[in-house]
């Protein structure tokens, strides 16, 4: 038997379940801390991870809090509140998840804040419709949102980083008490309950058109600074 040949050096042989990751996308790779090799398992998507799936039961309880809802009873309205919440509750764990888990993914940029949408105006829609909060209100409330939604389409666009403003996140937290406090509200309840509600309401208001004034400022201001440097 010939000696091997010292110019082509030993190749390291992998195993089989590597060979079936290294053309995977990164959504196809095998969730962080499963073994590649066992079954369908292994082989799962990295967007169907845990902050995902919590992204979308956000999504699948909105039905629950619109049906379960009934003006007329105490009983139903608290319930759907609770739901309401659950659901919202949802919102800061699956962020909290996949930055502790790092599996941020892209379908989670896309379901997370379309979650939060989706969930927030259903609530404002739901209580239109029951009369518990004024038309004009829920136009701004919803208008400010579809206003953002589109300035951050421009700016990824366009190469800009607009950052969450921190009176983004205080209109989140103001909006998600009012609706609860609302939805809790009927006919029998306390005027306090409304009267809290409302206040919060317009707090959250207010927080959402002065963060939406922040992101087109911090927006023009960026797209300006790139003009001035190509000059």
């Amino acid at each position: 038997m010939s000696a091997p040949d010292p110019s082509f050096p030993p190749q390291r042989i992998l195993p089989s379940h590597h060979h079936e990751t290294l053309d995977m996308p990164d959504e196809c790779r095998p969730i962080k801390g499963t073994d590649a090799g066992i079954g369908w398992v292994g082989r799962m998507p990295r967007s169907l991870n845990l902050p995902n799936l919590l992204t979308l039961l956000r999504i699948a309880l909105i039905p629950f809090v619109v049906g379960v809802y009934d003006r007329e009873s105490a009983r139903r309205n608290l319930l759907s509140a609770a739901i309401f919440l659950v659901a919202a509750l949802t919102d800061l764990l699956d962020g909290y998840l996949a930055r502790r888990r790092s599996e941020v993914t892209k379908v989670g940029k896309l379901l997370d804040p379309l979650a939060d949408k989706l969930l927030v105006v259903s609530a404002l829609i739901l209580l239109l419709d029951q009369r518990s909060i004024p038309p004009w209100l829920v136009i701004l409330l919803i208008g400010r949102e579809l206003a953002v939604t589109g300035l951050r389409a421009i700016a990824a666009a366009e190469a800009i980083i607009l950052p969450a403003e921190s009176g983004g996140k205080y209109k989140t937290v103001a909006q998600i008490v009012a609706i609860a406090f609302l939805l809790v509200e009927t006919p029998a309840t306390s005027p306090f309950v409304h009267q809290i509600g409302w206040l919060f309401l317009v707090l959250a208001t207010f927080l959402s058109l002065s963060s939406a004034i922040q992101h087109f400022t911090n927006f023009l201001r960026q797209i300006n600074l790139r003009q001035d440097k190509s000059v």
